[in-house]
């Protein structure tokens, strides 16, 4: 995601020279008109927006990873699933040949009933640990939405005050 555009590089080909030209003036001491303040909001935001695209992307990376390992779990329950299947088949095949002993087939449902009820307690722990990874997932996003408007409040509260202490020391500095 983090891939600087043609635009983006066009954006800062036009306003290098004005940044330069600002930073010339202002070493100066000569004071910053709305467009100088306009352009350097500008860059700023340019340079805020690249941080959020290295914070996306990270945040993109961890989903992948989550993604990676939901895909082993699915395979490791499929494999529990064919591996269970495949006692299910052992155990009827046991069964068929224990009808003569009444007693050892009542045995041997009464394991495999076991076996089911902890394959349903298996696959309702699965669920929740999958609602419970949803959950996960919305606050994570809840969480990055409060931390990019906090991040933006900080950022425009900052170029607030910087103009504004830049306004004062214009205009100490012009008495």
């Amino acid at each position: 995601m983090n891939k600087q555009t043609k635009i983006d590089d066009i954006l800062m080909q036009m306003i290098s020279p004005k940044l330069e030209e600002i930073g010339d003036r202002f070493s100066k001491g000569e004071g910053l008109n709305n467009e100088d303040i306009n352009t350097l909001l500008l860059k700023s935001q340019f340079n805020h927006i690249n941080h959020l695209d290295k914070k996306l992307d990270e945040v993109t990376a961890d989903v992948s990873t989550l993604k990676l390992e939901f895909v082993g779990l699915k395979s490791e329950f499929s494999s529990l699933k064919y591996e269970v299947k495949t006692e299910i088949s052992e155990l009827k095949v046991e069964i068929g040949s224990l009808k003569t002993d009444l007693v050892g087939l009542r045995t041997d449902v009464n394991i495999l009933k076991g076996d089911v009820v902890i394959i349903k307690a298996d696959i309702s722990s699965l669920k929740i640990g999958i609602s419970d990874l949803k959950i996960d997932i919305a606050n994570i996003k809840t969480d990055i939405q409060t931390a990019i408007n906090k991040n933006m409040q900080w950022s425009i509260g900052l170029i607030a005050f910087i103009v504004t202490a830049l306004k004062v020391i214009d205009t100490v500095w012009h008495r």
